[in-house]
């Protein structure tokens, strides 16, 4: 039991310990700046799931969230995504969204890349640290280099954000996030986007998933929602994406809530 409580609040600490911005303002580039060690310090999707969970405070956020995004004409793209990492990144290493016609259907695919790579990519989503906004992943997806280029001139907007989350405790759990996807045309808008891990490209499939298949996985456990939209009534949304647990993150789901 003091072991449980122990790993439990070491976890709390490290998570919960919000970061002091060095100026006022978030200036332009923070938001395409990457550090490898910022990602490797996030927590595992399991353990990122517990502390937002622990906090409670996520319908807040997207509400106050959304009455900020409305100001600045973005709530139908906007959003947050869970700061988890899957893999551990070497310090040349990004992580870079892709879409690709896999023999399924479509999917966007999220791997390492090396920071040399020739691929068009664009900042996606952020982290917040101690020296402002840190990069969290790149996608290649013309609809987030066209959202991008205008946030590049409201930094205010993230300086807002962040003071909600801030306030929320919830800056070291959720990364804000573009969502919005042209290539989202190519999928299913009736079915659940549905994350799955390869470990052996180290990357993360995210595909569409008959709704039934979902229910069956939430019956057995396992799965965890991973991006939440402001504005959930217009597809293309990124609100109801969900991550299966690797095995060593199941080892720790069981620990935890068994």
């Amino acid at each position: 039991m003091f072991r449980k409580n122990y790993l439990y609040l070491s976890v709390v600490i490290l998570f919960f310990s919000s970061p002091s911005f060095s100026t006022e303002f978030i200036v332009p580039e923070d938001l395409k700046t990457f550090n490898s060690s910022t990602y490797n310090a996030l927590p595992l999707s399991v353990e990122a799931d517990y502390l937002l969970k622990q906090n409670g405070n996520i319908t807040k956020l997207l509400d106050e969230s959304l009455a900020i995004a409305n100001k600045y004409g973005i709530e139908e793209y906007f959003g947050f995504r869970l700061a988890h990492r899957h893999h551990d990144l070497s310090e040349n290493e990004v992580m870079v969204e892709q879409f690709e016609n896999l023999s399924t259907g479509p999917a966007l695919i999220t791997s390492v890349k090396k920071e040399t790579s020739t691929e068009e990519r664009t900042p996606a989503s952020w982290l917040y640290t101690s020296s402002g906004l840190k990069v969290f992943e790149y996608s290649t997806d013309p609809q987030v280099k066209e959202l991008y280029n205008k946030l590049m001139f409201n930094t205010s907007f993230f300086e807002e954000i962040r003071q909600v989350s801030l306030r929320l405790q919830l800056d070291q759990i959720l990364a804000p996030a573009i969502l919005g996807r042209q290539h989202f045309q190519h999928f299913n808008a009736e079915q659940p986007l549905y994350e799955q891990i390869n470990a052996g490209i180290y990357a993360s499939i995210l595909i569409n998933k008959p709704v039934e298949e979902i229910e069956k996985e939430k019956m057995i456990g396992g799965l965890i929602q991973t991006s939440w939209g402001l504005s959930s009534h217009k597809f293309p949304i990124l609100c109801v994406t969900h991550c299966r647990y690797s095995d060593a993150e199941y080892r720790f789901h069981e620990y935890y809530h068994n």
